[in-house]
């Protein structure tokens, strides 16, 4: 299973240098993740992703060896959580309705059969996971995952109106248990762009949290390999080399990165 979290251009960059990197380190291609959850510039790129395809079985043993346990989250991990969730509702009453739509050019079918790409219903104040196989909605379901509040107006699909998934979370994790209920010794690989793995700002410090309650909510026996920037500017860690390094450490450490608090 694959998550790719949001970002912007340079989280773009971030996602390419890490899944790279990855593919480079194992043999395992994206396309062969039995589900992909895309957010932002994450669901851009799920959205390029081809048809699935199995991985060798050496590949998923490296990466196997590259995962780890689930991290046991607290209090504050749940109340980060329950808190950016709360301001995504707030803020769908004061998104402006009267922006224009997207107007960029989205990947085009055919998708991965197990992609989705995540945004927030600003009329239900809910988050919603489109399929990409429903290839009459794709387009404007990635254009709605990535519909940047204040920049871009909503996204009109089925009669609601959709922005940018990014608002309730930067990765929506937790949603491989809710569309695939992973099972003990699946994989979860998570790249995150914008989830510094220490320090950084209050927001960064609750994304981390936020993420850390996701992936606590999956199955008993799941490994996750999570893949975050290091501290510092965005302009300055939302980078393929940022990404591929991301890998690298992880690799050379021969364990799972898992966010700190």
């Amino acid at each position: 299973m694959l998550v790719l979290g949001s970002g912007g251009e340079t989280g773009g960059n971030f996602i390419d240098g890490a899944v790279a990197a990855l593919e480079e380190a194992t043999g395992w291609h994206p396309d062969s993740a039995t589900l992909v959850i895309g957010t932002s510039i994450g669901g851009f790129r799920a959205g390029s992703l081809g048809p699935q395809s199995p991985s060798p079985a050496s590949s998923v043993e490296a990466l196997s060896n590259l995962a780890g346990p689930l991290p046991h989250v607290g209090f504050f991990d749940r109340t980060a959580q329950r808190l950016r969730v709360t301001g995504a509702r707030l803020a769908c009453r004061i998104i402006p309705k009267d922006r224009d739509r997207p107007a960029w050019r989205t990947p085009s079918p055919p998708h991965h059969g197990g992609a989705y790409v995540v945004s927030m219903d600003v009329d239900s104040r809910q988050r919603v996971a489109h399929p990409l196989e429903d290839e009459d909605n794709s387009a404007d379901a990635i254009s709605a995952s990535a519909a940047v509040p204040f920049a871009y107006g909503p996204v009109e699909i089925a009669g609601s109106r959709h922005t940018d998934g990014a608002v309730w979370s930067p990765t929506h994790a937790d949603l491989a248990g809710t569309l695939a209920s992973p099972g003990a010794g699946t994989i979860v690989v998570v790249i995150a762009p914008q989830v510094p793995r220490e320090r950084g700002r209050i927001i960064d410090r609750i994304h981390r949290r936020q993420l850390r309650a996701e992936l606590a909510t999956l199955n008993e026996g799941v490994r996750a390999l999570v893949i975050c920037p290091p501290p510092g500017p965005k302009e300055q860690t939302r980078t393929a080399a940022e990404g591929e390094a991301a890998v690298r450490s992880i690799v050379e450490a021969a364990q799972a990165f898992t966010p700190k608090t």
